[in-house]
C-alpha cells in the first residue's frame, strides 16, 4: 500500500509539472512594482489516520514568524535588481477572508480577484506618485491534491501528515498563488500556483512539497515545542523562497538578461 500511495503521489506531481514548467513571456513593460502578501499567521495541520476517526484538522499560531514580512522581504530582494519596488498599504485580513470564501464556495467566488484587489489595495499618494505598473500579490489559494489519502485541499501554509498501520509521512506545503495585477485596471495579468521548483528526490519521483521529520509534529497533537517551531520555521523559509523563485520565472518577472530594466532606464535617461 505504501508503494501504491507513493506511486499515485508521483503521478499527480508529474502531471502538475507537465502543466506548469514553461515560463510565460517576460513582462518587459513592467518597470515599477507594488508588493502584497496576505498569507496570514497560522499554519494549518491536516492529519489523516488509518481510519476516518483518526483524522484531524488544526492550526498552529505562527504569528511570531511574521510570514508576510518574510515573503515581502524575499520578493523585494529577488525583484529589486530589475524593478523599482514600492511599498503598498492593503487590508491583509480582508484579502485572506475573501480568499477563504472563494475556497468554500461551491461554484467559485462571487468576487473576482480584480474587484477584491481594487477594494483592498489602498491607492495612497505614495503609490500614485510612483506610477506603479503592476502589483505582485501572494494570496492563499486552494490546491486540491486528489490521490493523497483524504483527498486534502491545501489552503495557505500548512502541514499534511498521513498515517497508515504504523507508517507515517509528513510534509509541509504552501497552498498559495502569485498574481500579477495591472495597477490601472486591476485586471489579472498573470496567475500561477505558488510552487517550489520541480525536483528529483533521488527516489524515482519528484515533489512540490517539502518532506518533514515526523518528530517535528506529533501524530495525535498539534502542540509544537519552541525548538520544533524554530525547525518548522526554517523549513518554511526554504519552501517559501524556493516557491517564490520558481514562480517568478513562471509568470515572466525574472528571466535571463545581461542588464536589468532599471539599468536600461537609467541609460536612456542619460
Amino acid at each position: 500500500m505504501r508503494f501504491v500511495r507513493k506511486f499515485l503521489f508521483s503521478i499527480i506531481l508529474l502531471a502538475m509539472a507537465a502543466c506548469a514548467t514553461q515560463p510565460a513571456a517576460p513582462l518587459t513593460e513592467v518597470k515599477t512594482i507594488g508588493l502584497v502578501s496576505a498569507l496570514g499567521d497560522e499554519l494549518e495541520v491536516i492529519g489523516v489516520g488509518t481510519t476516518v476517526f483518526q483524522n484531524k484538522e488544526a492550526a498552529i499560531d505562527v504569528s511570531n514568524w511574521e510570514v508576510d514580512e518574510m515573503v515581502l522581504t524575499h520578493l523585494a530582494e529577488k525583484l529589486g535588481e530589475r524593478y523599482r519596488i514600492v511599498d503598498v498599504d492593503y487590508d491583509e485580513d480582508a484579502i485572506i477572508s475573501e480568499q477563504q470564501k472563494k475556497a468554500k464556495a461551491f461554484f467559485g467566488s462571487t468576487v473576482g480577484l480584480n474587484d477584491m484587489f481594487r477594494d483592498q489595495i489602498q491607492l495612497t499618494d505614495k503609490v500614485l506618485e510612483a506610477e506603479v505598473d503592476a502589483y505582485v500579490v501572494i494570496v492563499p489559494s486552494p490546491q486540491n491534491w486528489y490521490g493523497l489519502r483524504g483527498n486534502p485541499t491545501f489552503f495557505g501554509p500548512g502541514i499534511y501528515s498521513s498515517s497508515f498501520l504504523g507508517s507515517r509521512n509528513t510534509f509541509m506545503y504552501l497552498g498559495a498563488a502569485m498574481v500579477v495585477v495591472d495597477a490601472k485596471s486591476f485586471a489579472e495579468k498573470r496567475f500561477s500556483a505558488l510552487l517550489p521548483a520541480y525536483k528529483n528526490t533521488g527516489e524515482g519521483h519528484s515533489h512540490f512539497a517539502r518532506g518533514l521529520d515526523n518528530e517535528l509534529l506529533s501524530a495525535d497533537s498539534d502542540q509544537v515545542s519552541e525548538e520544533d517551531q524554530d525547525a518548522l520555521k526554517a523549513e518554511f523559509i526554504t519552501l517559501m523562497k524556493d516557491s517564490i523563485n520558481w514562480t517568478l520565472e513562471q509568470v515572466g518577472l525574472t528571466f535571463d538578461s545581461s542588464s536589468s530594466i532599471k539599468e536600461s532606464s537609467s541609460k536612456q535617461g542619460d
